[in-house]
């Protein structure tokens, strides 16, 4: 049985924006993998790094905000050809400085190059296919989200640091010109098709807030952001200081944990579908499982038990983050404003990691990997609060009518 023209064009869409998505999730989880590497010399401390990785989600953060918005106004083939080469050519830059402030500037360049791809490829996915296509593909792009450490971690088991963002950046640049080339050819056939908006410049920011439910799936954003970037950068020292692995076995380990939670955006919506069609309860329950995990994380000292509770605390709060991006993010395709969206809740999300991030290596310093694994907990209970409040506000809501 042939498969149809919707079809077709809808897998060409799913394995350009997924493979495009990958690469770029590599580049911003091979710090993370490398941190043990890099620590080991005299050139960087874990300040240094935490200080990286926080100016790379804070400028990725600001990035979205803008670029969500730009996204649903201008092509999206230039913002993806300036976003992947832009953050490629400063992955290529950072084993080659040796100025600590000349690296800050690359990381800013590699969040704000990493911050311009997210919306122009959700809002291609959400406007040029079918709604349970497009809520599919949006599922295989989150995994993309996990599996971009999967792979990052894989190359920093074979490879040096060093080797790693050579690799990685070169790849991202010619991911810039390969999906432009793709894009331009397939608008050219009038295969994908580009809807702007029509809202007035970045005023329209505040039409984005007038959306179903949008403060609500921002918020849980923000705290699955937590987990699944910042807790996940210090995943790795954790490993090798607190459960004292050798860098090879954390490598390891990491992959598993990255390989397991590949897979939670599909359990997300095949819950959604079929058991639970309520995205605010289904966030409740998996960050209050979240959370049970975290804790048993900060009693447990056995460490193959406590690799295991980490990873299934990372793959319910995986979870949660799935009922976001995979149920709420693709139902707004009849909005127009996708992109802006986007934007917007992954900006917020990436505030809250950098925020986080800066956090977590002070309470390192100041109280420890208990103290750490503490405010872990915490932010999932957070979570679990801030779902709970919203589903009782909305029964209320039910019981008045």
């Amino acid at each position: 049985m042939s498969l149809s023209k919707e079809t077709k064009r809808a897998v060409k869409i799913a394995v350009v924006s997924i493979t495009a998505y990958l690469i770029n999730y590599v580049i911003k989880s091979i710090l993370s993998v490398c941190t043990p590497q890099m620590i080991s010399g005299e050139f960087f401390t874990k300040e240094i790094v935490g200080a990286l990785s926080s100016t790379c989600f804070i400028f990725y953060a600001c990035g979205q905000l803008f670029n969500g918005i730009i996204g649903d106004k201008v092509s999206s083939k230039n913002m993806l050809l300036i976003g992947f080469a832009l953050s490629g050519a400063a992955t290529l830059a950072v084993p080659i400085l040796q100025n600590r402030a000349f690296l800050l500037v690359c990381f800013a360049f590699i969040g704000y190059g990493s911050s311009m791809l997210r919306g122009p490829l959700t809002k291609i996915i959400s406007e040029n296919t079918k709604i349970r296509q497009a809520q599919l593909i949006c599922t295989l792009l989150n995994m993309s989200v996990f599996a971009g450490p999967l792979l990052a971690s894989l190359l920093a088991m074979f490879f040096n640091w060093r080797t790693v963002f050579f690799s990685a950046g070169i790849i991202s640049v010619l991911t810039s010109l390969i999906v432009y080339i793709y894009l331009s050819v397939c608008s050219g056939r009038g295969e994908i098709v580009f809807n702007k908006n029509t809202s007035s410049g970045f005023k329209g920011i505040f039409e984005i807030f007038k959306l179903d439910n949008f403060v609500f799936y921002m918020l849980i954003s923000g705290i699955s952001e937590i987990a699944g970037t910042s807790i996940t950068f210090w995943i790795p020292t954790y490993l090798t200081e607190r459960l004292k692995l050798s860098s090879e076995t954390s490598s390891l380990v990491y992959s598993l944990t990255s390989f397991s939670t590949l897979f939670a955006p599909f359990l997300t919506l095949i819950i959604y579908d079929y058991l639970i069609r309520d995205g605010v309860k289904l966030s409740l329950i998996m960050y209050l499982l979240s959370a049970v995990c975290f804790l048993a994380v900060r009693i447990i000292n056995v460490p193959i038990a406590n690799i295991v509770m980490l990873l299934l605390a990372k793959f319910f709060a995986s979870c949660a983050a799935g009922v976001v991006w995979s149920v709420y993010i693709p139902k707004l395709a009849s909005s127009g404003k996708v992109s802006s969206a986007n934007g917007v809740i992954d900006a917020f999300g990436y505030l809250m990691a950098a925020v986080a991030n800066i956090v977590f290596s002070s309470s390192l310093k100041l109280f420890g990997w208990g103290g750490t694994i503490n405010l872990w907990y915490f932010a999932m209970f957070a979570g679990a609060a801030i779902s709970l409040y919203k589903a009782v506000k909305v029964k209320g809501a039910k019981l008045c009518k």
